[in-house]
C-alpha cells in the first residue's frame, strides 16, 4: 500500500494567496486600461460599420416589402445601446488616464479607476460578443403574410340591415355551403357584399381569404 502524503498550509497563508489574487485580479483592470480603451474605440468602430450595414439590408429588404426579423431588431437594439455606452467611456478616456501613474501600473484613485478599467473590459467583451452574433445573421427580413380579406370603402346605406343580418348568419352557419345574393341591378347587392367583407376583415374569423371576381 502506498504512502500518503499531506501538506499542511497555515491560514493565513491561503488567505495571503486569495488576497493577493483578488488584487491582481483588480490591478490587471488598470494596468490594461489604456490597451483596452484602444481596443474598444477600434471595436466600436468596427460594430457601428456592421450596423450601419445592417440597417442597409434591412432597408432594401422592406422597400421589398420584407419585415425585418425580431432577432434582428433586437441586435440592432442592443448595438445602439451598446454604441451609447462606449461614447460615454470614451469621452472619460482622458481624465482617466491622466490619473494613471507609475507607467500605467497604478492611479492617483486606484478605486475609480478599477472601477472604469473594469467597465471597459466588460463593454469590450459585450461589443465582442455583438460583432460574432451579427455573423449568424444569414436572413435579416421575411415575407409579411398576406392579409386574408382587404378593407374595401363602402359608402352608407339604409334599408340593407335586415338583409346583411340574414347572409352573416348564412356565413357563420358552418351547415352552409354556398349562399346567394340576387336581385335585380341598382338595389345593393355589390354594397352588401362590401358590407360583408369589411365585416369579415374586422372579425378575421373562418375564412383564409377572401377573393373579389368579377363576372360579365
Amino acid at each position: 500500500m502506498g504512502n500518503i502524503c499531506s501538506v499542511s498550509m497555515p491560514c493565513d497563508a491561503m488567505a495571503t494567496r486569495c488576497w493577493d489574487d483578488c488584487i491582481r485580479g483588480r490591478a490587471m483592470y488598470i494596468c490594461k486600461l489604456e490597451d483596452n480603451l484602444d481596443a474598444l474605440e477600434k471595436a466600436s468602430s468596427q460594430l457601428q460599420a456592421t450596423r450601419d450595414d445592417l440597417i442597409n439590408k434591412v432597408t432594401l429588404a422592406e422597400q421589398q416589402h420584407l419585415r425585418r426579423l425580431e432577432k434582428v431588431q433586437l441586435w440592432l437594439s442592443n448595438a445602439a445601446d451598446v454604441e451609447t455606452q462606449v461614447h460615454e467611456l470614451i469621452t472619460r478616456r482622458r481624465e482617466e488616464i491622466d490619473d494613471l501613474c507609475i507607467g500605467g501600473f497604478c492611479s492617483k484613485n486606484c478605486r475609480s479607476s478599477y472601477k472604469f478599467g473594469k467597465r471597459v473590459a466588460q463593454i469590450l467583451e459585450d461589443v465582442t460578443a455583438l460583432k460574432k452574433r451579427n455573423e449568424e445573421f444569414k436572413e435579416v427580413a421575411e415575407r409579411v403574410p398576406a392579409d386574408p380579406v382587404d378593407l374595401m370603402p363602402c359608402d352608407s346605406t339604409v334599408g340593407l340591415e335586415p338583409s346583411f343580418e340574414r347572409a352573416w348568419c348564412c356565413l357563420q352557419d358552418e351547415q352552409e355551403g354556398v349562399v346567394g345574393i340576387y336581385g335585380v341591378g341598382g338595389v345593393g347587392k355589390t354594397t352588401l357584399l362590401t358590407q360583408l367583407n369589411n365585416k369579415l376583415h374586422d372579425m378575421q374569423i373562418g375564412f383564409d381569404a377572401v377573393i373579389w371576381i368579377l363576372v360579365s
